[in-house]
């Protein structure tokens, strides 16, 4: 049973909503191989890659970390490790 006969017949809602992004196997590393191997995506590094696009991290605005949230998540790493 292929990726997407899976997904689409144990999670039906889900493959509803999540259709437009879903990729194969092969789709999805295609990007990756891309990126490993192109000069365009040379030295862009902390992006999010879909399709060979960089996009946006964050699909809602309001998700956005802010500066002193990142902080405090860093200190609370530091201190627990």
């Amino acid at each position: 049973m292929g990726g997407h006969t899976a997904v689409r017949t144990s999670l039906p809602c889900f493959w509803n909503v999540m259709r437009p992004v879903l990729r194969t196997p092969a789709e999805g590393a295609n990007t990756v191989v891309w990126l490993a191997t192109s000069a365009a995506a040379g030295g862009q590094t902390g992006r999010f890659w879909f399709d060979r696009q960089s996009r946006s991290s964050h699909l809602l605005p309001w998700t956005r970390a802010r500066r002193p949230e990142r902080q405090a998540l860093r200190r609370l790493c530091e201190r627990l490790t």
